[in-house]
């Protein structure tokens, strides 16, 4: 069978509670956890308090919160490379951004302002930012981007989503290059379910609440070599399962499956895999169940193999949680690129366990530095 035409990581681009940037999600993951302070109890974790760039952009509407600190991100991360498209280039760069709520606290907001006061005290300026596609058109408005622009809202697992989305795009030919991640930010309903997780769970650990913004740029192999970018990694693949429920009998049956197939259809082996980020976020018996999960797939290679669960530095992020993971994931592995001990074929393995029913594997490889 034909291999599915290349897709490259060329750039990352985050915000959390440890600040704006990629690099200061990587610094934080490793120094550890511990690192950050005593965290015993259950305390959310924010976007870190910074001052948001919009200077070149579009003003935004003064409630628009999550999406200034998406455009922050790309302005700090990513910024230069995408003031500097020529005309052609932005038409064929396209953006698709998943988020598992959305802008939930923007519209709970607006709909409150006119239900209590009125609508006619309601500023219409701030209707757009209530629909779930105003982000990903804002990513779009900002830098001129003239290709497609498409949201994705299928869970806790939308931001692995649209990264794969990108990848197919570029595969097929539609894109050259996506901006691709997830978004969340933490509001009323959120934060009961963690809060109804937290009051069940028989163990001393929680889930805490967390913010955050992670996007990666991916590009085709010809994009790659007209930007001259180097690689971070390459993109593999991704497996989504729903109604994949922790306690349900052919759950860890069917995860196990999802992983082997991320696996399988990213075009490497088991023996491959040199890291995992795992969804790992403190509710002991999903965290037990995905553990399991792994042990079954990795067996006794899961001793040798690193695992780093980034939950525990930037709290349960949502739908944003796995496009973080796959921002620490692409970093780990190019920094594992300079390493003599790494394999050529070294790759990493993202997991994602939501509490509402979805299980998604993503799969990167290595490139040789």
């Amino acid at each position: 069978m034909e291999s599915a035409p290349s897709v490259f990581v060329t750039g990352a681009a985050a915000a959390t509670c440890c600040g704006l940037g990629a690099q200061a999600l990587w610094d934080q993951l490793a120094r550890g956890p511990d690192s950050a302070g005593p965290r015993a109890a259950p305390a959310v974790r924010r976007f870190a308090p910074s001052t948001l760039p919009t200077a070149g952009q579009p003003p935004l509407p003064d409630a628009d919160r999550l999406t200034a600190y998406i455009l922050a991100a790309l302005d700090h991360d990513l910024g230069a490379f995408l003031t500097g498209l020529s005309d052609q280039e932005r038409e064929c760069i396209g953006v698709t951004l998943g988020s598992a709520y959305g802008h939930l606290s923007t519209y709970l907001a607006y709909f409150e302002a006119g239900t209590d006061r009125g609508y006619q005290l309601v500023n219409p300026r701030h209707f757009p930012t209530t629909l779930p596609n105003w982000s990903t058109v804002s990513v779009s408005d900002a830098y001129s981007l003239w290709g497609s622009s498409t949201p994705v809202a299928t869970g806790l697992s939308a931001g692995l989503e649209a990264i794969a989305y990108a990848a197919a795009a570029i595969r097929s030919g539609e894109e050259q290059a996506m901006i691709a991640g997830g978004y969340d930010e933490i509001n009323l309903c959120n934060a009961s379910v963690l809060a109804t997780i937290t009051t069940t769970s028989p163990a001393a650990t929680y889930p805490v609440a967390g913010e955050g913004v992670g996007i990666l740029l991916l590009q085709s192999a010809d994009a790659v070599a007209a930007s001259g970018r180097r690689p971070l990694a390459a993109y593999g693949a991704t497996v989504t399962r729903r109604g994949l429920w922790w306690d349900a009998p052919d759950a860890r049956a069917r995860a196990a499956q999802a992983v082997r197939d991320a696996v399988s259809e990213g075009g490497v082996l088991l023996t491959d895999i040199v890291a995992v980020f795992p969804s790992t976020n403190g509710d002991a018996r999903r965290d037990d169940f995905e553990a399991q999960v792994l042990r079954e797939v990795l067996c006794d290679r899961l001793r040798t193999i690193d695992i780093v669960p980034i939950k525990a530095v930037t709290g349960e992020c949502f739908g944003a949680a796995g496009p973080l993971q796959c921002v620490a994931a692409v970093h780990y592995l190019a920094c594992a690129a300079h390493t003599p001990e790494v394999s050529d074929t070294a790759a990493a393995l993202v997991c994602s366990s939501g509490y509402d029913g979805t299980f998604a594997a993503t799969v990167f490889r290595g490139c040789p530095a």
